[in-house]
Order: C-alpha cells, then structure tokens, then sequence
C-alpha cells in the first residue's frame, strides 16, 4: 500500500518530513495529530493535523500547523510527538507533546485542540469539549 499521509509541498510546514503523532477515533472519523517537519522555520517542529475516514486517505487540515511552539515557554526547535486525547472525567481534550527530552501536558493549548477537532473531514461541525 502507498503511504497513507506523506510530506507536503517544499516549503510547506510538513514539507521536509512527517514525523510521530497519534490517532485518535471521534464522531465517527480519524483524527491524526502528527509533527510536521519544515527545516526552513524558526520553528522546524508544528503540530499539524489530517483527518480520515476509513484509515486509508487522508486529508490535511486547511489551518496547518495547528500549533506552533510559543518561544517565551518552549522550545522552538526540539518539540515534537504530539499525543491527544480524552479526559474521561471531564470530556475535554487534551494535548500532550514533547520538548528537548520533557514531556509536557499542554493545558495552554487545550482550547485550540478541540475548537480544531472536526467530526470528519469536510465538515464544519466542530467539538468544543
């Protein structure tokens, strides 16, 4: 099978690679949060995000990256690996990564998880918590 979500276009936020991430089911489609890799940047290292609903084809969000690393708290070259997922107490999304050996929650980037999180591919509906 051909790869299921490769590189961008030169330039690009994942144009030079696509590295780790996690998918998470929701609503009935595939959400892959993955780092996008662009050598260029000050911020070589976003998170972006592509959406799927059979596992096979994907398509990459319009709004890429989603998040950028803020350089007042992180680190703006070595941040990458992002984990999302559900908190079962509270419903809420939330958003793991990792920077120059730490793993951080990011609780700062909650709110731009979920208002990013669509139902499926192609689809305005969005879950906000």
């Amino acid at each position: 099978m051909p790869d299921a979500c490769g590189p961008g276009e030169h330039g690009e936020c994942d144009g030079d690679g696509i590295w780790t991430g996690s998918v998470i089911a929701h609503d009935g489609g595939f959400h892959f949060f993955y780092t996008g890799y662009n050598r260029q940047s000050a911020s070589p290292q976003t998170i972006c995000k592509a959406a799927s609903t059979d596992l096979l084809t994907w398509e990459k969000a319009p709004g890429n990256p989603l998040i950028t690393p803020d350089p007042r708290w992180h680190e703006t070259v070595d941040w990458r690996d992002p984990f999302v997922f559900r908190d079962a107490g509270t419903g809420a999304f939330c958003h793991a990564f990792t920077e120059t050996g730490k793993f951080v929650v990011a609780l700062e980037h909650a709110n731009r998880v979920a208002a990013n999180f669509c139902a499926s591919p192609g689809t305005r509906s969005c879950m906000h918590g």
